[in-house]
């Protein structure tokens, strides 16, 4: 009798195990259409000097930017940040849709996104969007977050080496993937209008937990 349960039971779990596959299969296939269309937008950046903390060091190509722990000698002005290891681009927009990847394997912790015109340069500064800064990061503990208040912690299944980040200026979002999984991570909405600038962060130092690996921007072609 019981096996005879058993038997009957078989098809009805095998159809939803297939129907779970296809539905997984169909979501995945989704996610890379998705990944891809935003490919299109791809655009070429460079780091602006002028932005960056007097202890970064930015490459002479304006490509790829690290913490050399030493303070530099540079002018100050509004433009640079005085108090955190942050640095803008020189591109900024303001209409349109744009994607580029950061290359994050040579780095422990950091920090990525985007930055409004008018968001804070001087002082300490809190990474969230209230303040003109939409942001996911890496901290010490491996634990990755979107900076939102309170911050989001995303789950990540593997260590990310390249985030890409597409903004999406007309719609008001901007959305983080991990660009080799081709896996989005998070999607910031409502998005106030302005003009935004891609914002990059080498972290914050602890101790003896210093990490001075490089942030590099990927080739945009």
């Amino acid at each position: 009798m019981n096996l005879k349960k058993n038997v009957s039971k078989i098809p009805s779990a095998l159809i939803s195990w297939i129907k779970d596959q296809l539905k997984k299969e169909n979501n995945q296939l989704q996610a890379e259409n998705e990944f891809l269309d935003v490919h299109f937008y791809r655009v070429d950046l460079t780091l602006d000097l002028k932005t960056a903390h007097p202890r970064l060091e930015v490459s002479e190509d304006g490509k790829s930017v690290r913490d050399t722990g030493n303070i530099h000698h540079v002018l100050m002005s509004k433009e640079r940040f005085e108090s955190h290891t942050f640095v803008l681009a020189k591109q900024g927009f303001s209409k349109g849709n744009y994607y580029w990847e950061v290359e994050v394997s040579h780095k422990n912790v950091w920090d990525l996104g985007v930055a409004s015109e008018t968001a804070p340069r001087i002082g300490k500064i809190t990474l969230s969007p209230q303040n003109g800064y939409w942001v996911i990061g890496c901290d010490y503990r491996k634990d990755y977050w979107a900076r939102t208040d309170p911050w989001t912690r995303l789950n990540m299944p593997s260590k990310p080496t390249r985030i890409g980040i597409f903004l999406n200026v007309k719609s008001h979002e901007i959305s983080f993937y991990d660009a080799k999984r081709k896996h989005k991570l998070y999607t910031f909405l409502h998005v106030a209008s302005g003009k935004f600038y891609p914002f990059f962060s080498t972290g914050s130092v602890k101790g003896e937990e210093f990490d001075n690996g490089e942030l590099i921007i990927s080739p945009w072609f």
